[in-house]
């Protein structure tokens, strides 16, 4: 745990109509391609078709990135700069603890906490249709990846599409993660986590049950989720064979999804090409809170896309001014400056997620003029914090 002591956050949650005030966020989403020296992975070159997973692997506070490559291997580059300015540099043997996995060929990977133990274990994918998982049996500062078969495996069950490509996220919002895997025909198919945040049952969801059922935007469908409207759910971006990226706004909610490609001026990528069978994935690498956009793709060279979005703030007050929240002795204190009495009896919850989307804590509360909170080990970092009650979802930045 970082120390706390001196830090203090002051935010603007008042997110919740019938019981306080709220800010709505909207975002004009603009990403911009950088090169030469502005690009981090101008100099890598970790192999053809390389597909990008980002974790802080070493719990320094900044994230590093891991390639799934043509062969079936799986490249590590630590970040050795930092949150704000990252520096990859290639780790090899003993020094890339996925260094003895094997993909076969045309490999993914994806990275998520499924046993709710603080630290990041690692699903491997390849050319036919399985999905390794590597359970992380190390700590947050050191990994030490195990591979997990049979009924120990949460999906060694999926044999569909071939060249499964992952990305975990939290669909439903019911506290744990689930599972997109798109294939080399194009599709993308569902497996909900039917079980819990620290013991994954993964379930296929077909037809309306899957909110990408009908979708196809190519072959060799890679996808990868962000909240990138700020309006709390996450929305979808799709690299597929041609290399453009299709984007897909979340229409619905956090808790039901309705997935809506915007095409032409309308997608903010529809000017990018990131080459032969793009592969996207999200980081916040320039440490200003929001979520840049990597890429790879068949030749092995790495985009970069930085996120210069920008974020309306609309403020609304209602029967009670919103709450300050301060990160102090490692408490987040939840405190309103009035308070409503008529609402005691209401209830909220507050959940903390990883910048990447991941799960890792949430708290039931009432609504009472003040609040104390105990905060799990964290490195520092940007974590989103989604307040909750029956009448509305709203989820927010915070930088602990």
């Amino acid at each position: 745990m970082k120390n706390f002591t001196t830090s203090r956050i002051t935010l603007a949650i008042t997110c919740c109509a019938m019981i306080m005030g709220f800010s709505v966020s909207q975002a004009q989403i603009v990403f911009e391609e950088k090169t030469g020296q502005d690009n981090p992975f101008s100099t890598l070159m970790p192999g053809q078709y390389a597909s990008p997973a980002f974790t802080d692997i070493d719990n320094d506070g900044d994230n590093d990135v891991f390639f799934a490559l043509e062969d079936g291997s799986i490249a590590f580059y630590k970040n050795t700069g930092d949150a704000t300015q990252a520096v990859f540099e290639i780790q090899t043997g003993d020094e890339n603890p996925l260094n003895a996995a094997d993909g076969i060929a045309y490999a993914g990977i994806a990275f998520a906490d499924v046993d709710g133990d603080g630290d990041s274990d690692a699903f491997v994918s390849s050319v036919y249709a399985w999905i390794k998982y590597f359970k992380n049996n190390g700590t947050p500062q050191q990994a030490v990846f195990e591979e997990q078969s049979g009924e120990n495996n949460p999906l060694d069950h999926y044999e569909e599409g071939f060249e499964g490509k992952l990305d975990f996220v939290d669909i439903d919002n019911d506290g744990d993660l689930d599972v997109f895997i798109g294939d080399d025909y194009g599709s993308i198919r569902l497996y909900r986590n039917d079980g819990s945040a620290d013991n994954p049952l993964f379930v296929e969801q077909t037809g309306a049950d899957n909110p990408l059922d009908q979708v196809y935007a190519g072959d060799f469908a890679k996808p990868a989720f962000a909240d990138l409207d700020l309006d709390g759910d996450s929305d979808l971006l799709l690299g597929v064979e041609d290399g453009n990226f299709h984007y897909f706004e979340n229409k619905g909610t956090a808790e039901i999804a309705n997935f809506i490609e915007l095409t032409g001026d309308q997608n903010p990528f529809f000017s990018f090409d990131a080459g032969t069978e793009s592969k996207p994935a999200f980081a916040d690498l320039d440490g200003d809170g929001d979520l840049d956009l990597i890429s790879g793709n068949e030749s092995g060279n790495i985009r970069y896309y930085k996120n210069i979005s920008t974020t309306t703030l609309i403020f609304q007050q209602l029967s009670m001014h919103s709450p300050e929240l301060m990160v102090i002795n490692n408490e987040i204190i939840v405190k309103f400056s009035e308070y409503d009495n008529a609402r005691s009896n209401e209830e909220a919850k507050i959940s903390l997620y990883s910048i990447n989307g991941a799960y890792l804590h949430d708290y039931k509360i009432s609504l009472t003029p003040e609040t104390r909170l105990p905060l799990p080990m964290l490195p520092q970092g940007i974590y989103l914090l989604r307040f909750q009650t029956k009448n509305q979802t709203k989820t927010i930045k915070v930088a602990l």
